[in-house]
């Protein structure tokens, strides 16, 4: 559903009223009974610091919790009628799609999955009939020598088996500055004037090739549109762990993803992958800036992709993420240990925004974001 402007504001301005007062009415529900517990034989300065400390938690399982009430609510009795529906079939997609580049960025992988991986997608792609609108990056900053080796022979490997010549391109940078954001930046100064868009892929990730085709016509409905992201599904897990991830994805991600788009509505967040990116004004407005040397705060960003979802907001352009397009996938970390490094990478990149809290014409979302 596309509402005017003035609309949509208005919208999001209640709904996220609703959810506030939702979530204060739930806070002093369940703060008064600690807050009474604790007053029993006077307040002390380690009771009031464990007090704090517990509202300040509190407040994050709340808003979860009632996000996921919000998201059963829709999913369970009505869809909501301002959420982001992909077209319903190819044929009303448009055949002459514009230029759309997929990159994958790659670092050390393992190259059998991965080239399966684009092979995977790029027969898909193929199969749509669209497939001549897409191109294939491959995106190295491998530092391995045999590992780099091995890309370049699966590449040519890839193209041989699937005519991919002048489709499937493959490029590994000499220097590998700024890691994946850096990575994206240079296929952007090299390469983004020639698409008007890019799909973003992890390593990891697999996508139909109706979905791209989907996502593609979708920003063409949308023009005031700069990103969307899809709802990925983890696949193929084998550990314990991977497969404990793929169950709570399957049972408790859609409720959840209803809910956020209930409130986020055009200012969600960007998860870095499996999202569809308008380069034009990705390139103009979305470059990362250096932060201040302090610390492990400072210098490169690691959590790029809220940063520029933010900065894609405040230049003018919606980000929506999309709950209802399927064939979106990933895989998840092989085992617990591999899950908790990449938890603690996510939060140092989270701690690095702090610098950005305060930045200037960002959008109040995106401060809360």
């Amino acid at each position: 559903m596309s509402l005017p402007a003035k609309k949509m504001r208005d919208l999001a301005f209640r709904r996220r009223l609703i959810l506030a007062c939702l979530v204060v009415c739930l806070v002093i529900l369940a703060g008064l009974p600690m807050a009474r517990g604790l007053s029993r034989n006077g307040w002390t300065f380690l009771k009031t610091v464990f007090f704090v400390l517990f509202i300040i938690l509190l407040v994050q399982v709340i808003f979860s919790s009632a996000v996921a009430m919000i998201g059963w609510w829709l999913l369970r009795h009505r869809p909501d009628p301002a959420r982001l529906t992909s077209p319903g079939a190819l044929d009303e997609i448009s055949a002459n799609l514009p230029a759309t580049a997929i990159v994958m960025p790659i670092y050390n992988e393992d190259v059998n999955r991965v080239f399966q991986g684009l092979r995977t997608m790029y027969q898909s792609l193929q199969q749509t009939g669209r497939g001549g609108a897409f191109d294939f990056f491959i995106l190295s900053d491998t530092n391995n020598t045999n590992c780099w080796i091995a890309e370049e022979k699966a590449w040519f490997e890839l193209c041989k088996q699937v005519q991919g010549f002048g489709r499937i391109f493959y490029r590994r940078r000499r220097v590998q500055l700024h890691h994946k954001s850096g990575n994206i930046a240079d296929f952007c100064r090299r390469w983004g004037a020639n698409y008007r868009y890019m799909i973003v892929l992890d390593a990891d990730s697999v996508m139909m090739g109706e979905s791209f085709v989907r996502l593609v016509g979708l920003m063409e409905q949308r023009p005031w549109t700069g990103i969307i992201q899809t709802m990925t599904r983890p696949i193929l897990g084998e550990s314990l762990s991977q497969r404990m991830e793929q169950f709570a994805a399957y049972v408790y991600r859609p409720i959840f993803a209803a809910g956020a788009a209930f409130w986020q509505l055009g200012d969600a967040t960007f998860w870095g992958h499996n999202a569809i990116i308008r380069l034009k004004p990705f390139m103009r407005h979305c470059a990362m800036p250096e932060l201040p040397e302090f610390g492990p705060l400072g210098t490169h960003i690691l959590s790029h992709d809220t940063i520029e979802a933010a900065l894609m907001r405040r230049a003018g352009y919606e980000v929506w993420q999309i709950n209802e397009l399927d064939g979106s996938y990933e895989e998840g970390p092989p085992h617990l240990l591999a899950s908790l490094k990449r938890d603690r990478r996510w939060c140092h990149g989270n701690l690095q925004h702090t610098w950005f809290l305060f930045e200037r014409g960002l959008k109040t979302v995106s401060r809360c974001q």
